[in-house]
């Protein structure tokens, strides 16, 4: 009962199979050495002593002694080892901790009521680890505000389930690091599942790394995903049945970060409704979004499916405004099965100088309904010169639809005049005979500055035979005055096994029409590595 104090120099251990019942102002204050030594087959639980009620949980001060593995495999220091603590938190938190972290595994937070957190840790915390944790409940289950968290040691979340959470599940919030200032903070998320939470993860994780593999974020009633100021590299996630109508994944980079990036393959995201955001969005004033300064986008290997956005918003907009010498990837991703009320998927760099580079290449978009109010499944809308070049190359578009009262295309170009020729939308297959047009362009004067005049769209395979099938399918200058002028003679009447360089892509197979290979495919995965080694030889030039 009341509170227990582990002052400076004691030490406390629970043996394992024990159960210790907390009255409502229990709370455990440790100043040096607490550890729980459960096991597998012997766990420790702490329990309210009676049901209906809660206790504070535990308190690691900043006197508190961290964990340490000896040489021989030993853990010294604090510890929390297959333990339960159920309805813990009527206090701050149930896990407290302002220094060093205990050793922290297997551990569940049951019963956790929704305006406290589950796992703190403090402004002066050092050090994030967890093994195989779960929150039930809780006003955030894991929640970091510390500037200084991975600036010691290495910190992670490996196999967490973080379920019920009335804000975000886990909020990651690290400002100021000597060690994220000059990039060795990493913050690595491994075998995390956010299922049923009100929010799912959000970051605010500036200089530093975030590392995410087998992340699955499901049933979200609001915001998936939101990362601030981040370099972020997602893999082999999900995001699933995320039921927010406007943006469900965001990523915004600092207005104040060199050399960033953002890198996302074998991610799935499948019957969301909101859409997914990469990019600059919040500009005030004249500022403009410097994080993109050398900065990297790449979307690798990802399926986007079953969207159902009846708003007129896109599913996928890359990478924003006002972009600073950086390069975008979208490469070998799938976009299929989505109603959209506008543009599935956008391409903008607008103001300010763009991009060094952009490749939108071996990428499937099929089965895709379009709504009356939508322009484009793709659309590309380039304010500023590219300097390397805008790729568009070896892709299959094909068998979408939209309603025939509208002039929507499969792809929509509104590009800058630039010196030279560098756009190049070449060797795609485009068949969409439910759309009205395959290929739209914009008009030239319709913005401030000067626009392409013509857009190379040649040597394409269009699924038709004549010359005049194909000038059908194109809304162009020959259309409208207007507009500019798609170059689209010769194109392909066959679908080609191999197709030529493109641009900054190197010769390689062609993918297959119909479903896209699976992703272990070597053939698949040596097209991948062509197009990744040819990309960062032309960027870094």
């Amino acid at each position: 009962t009341g509170t227990f104090t582990i002052g400076r120099g004691a030490s406390v251990t629970v043996a394992a199979g024990v159960e210790v019942n907390c009255s409502a102002n229990a709370r455990i204050i440790v100043q040096n050495i607490f550890r729980v030594e459960g096991t597998e087959n012997l766990p420790v639980a702490f329990v309210p002593r009676t049901p209906t009620t809660t206790w504070k949980g535990l308190y690691f001060t900043s006197q508190a002694v961290g964990y340490a593995v000896a040489a021989d495999g030993n853990i010294t220091g604090s510890m929390l080892r297959h333990v339960t603590l159920e309805r813990p938190g009527n206090g701050n938190a149930a896990v407290l901790i302002d220094n060093l972290s205990p050793y922290i595994s297997d551990v569940a937070l049951l019963g956790m009521p929704t305006n406290q957190h589950g796992f703190q840790y403090t402004t002066n915390a050092v050090g994030v680890q967890l093994r195989n944790v779960r929150v039930a409940g809780a006003l955030s289950a894991l929640y970091v505000a510390s500037n200084s968290i991975c600036s010691q040691v290495q910190c992670f979340v490996e196999g967490a389930v973080f379920t019920g959470s009335y804000d975000w599940a886990l909020r990651l919030l690290v400002q100021q690091s000597t060690a994220m200032l000059y990039g060795d903070g990493v913050f690595y998320l491994t075998d995390v599942s956010l299922e049923g939470n009100r929010y799912g993860i959000y970051t605010d994780f500036r200089y530093g790394k975030l590392v995410l593999q087998n992340l699955a974020v499901t049933n979200t009633q609001y915001r998936a995903a939101q990362f601030y100021y981040s370099n972020v590299d997602l893999v082999d996630s999900r995001f699933e049945n995320n039921m927010y109508t406007d943006w469900i994944f965001y990523f915004n980079p600092d207005s104040s970060q060199y050399y960033p990036h953002f890198h996302m393959n074998n991610t799935v995201f499948l019957n969301n409704n909101g859409y997914v955001y990469v990019g600059c969005m919040y500009i005030t004033n004249d500022n403009y979004c410097t994080m993109d300064r050398d900065g990297e986008y790449v979307l690798t290997n990802n399926r986007f499916e079953g969207w159902n956005r009846d708003a007129t918003h896109f599913a996928i907009q890359l990478p924003g405004r006002r972009s600073v010498d950086s390069a975008l990837y979208f490469v070998n991703n799938t976009v299929t099965n989505c109603y959209s009320g506008n543009n599935p998927v956008v391409i903008v760099f607008t103001d300010r100088p763009n991009p060094v580079l952009l490749m939108f290449a071996y990428n499937t978009i099929t089965g895709n309904t379009l709504a009356a109010g939508a322009t484009a499944l793709v659309r590309f809308l380039i304010r500023k010169p590219v300097p390397s070049a805008l790729t568009i190359t070896q892709n299959n578009i094909y068998n979408n639809s939209a309603p025939t009262s509208t002039s929507t295309a499969a792809l929509q170009f509104l590009v800058y005049n630039s010196a030279v020729s560098n756009t190049f939308c070449n060797f795609n297959y485009l068949h969409n005979p439910d759309l009205r047009y395959e290929v739209a362009t914009p008009h030239v004067n319709n913005d401030a500055g000067s626009f392409d005049t013509t857009v190379d769209v040649t040597s394409n395979m269009w699924g038709l035979g004549t010359l005049a099938e194909v000038r059908n399918r194109v809304y162009d200058g020959l259309v409208d005055g207007r507009m500019a002028l798609a170059l689209v003679a010769p194109f392909l009447l066959d679908h080609m096994a191999a197709c030529p360089a493109v641009g900054n892509v190197t010769a390689m197979p062609r993918p297959a029409l119909g479903p896209p290979t699976n992703s272990s495919d070597p053939i698949v995965l040596r097209r991948r590595d062509a197009v990744w080694s040819s990309s960062h030889r032309s960027h870094s030039s």
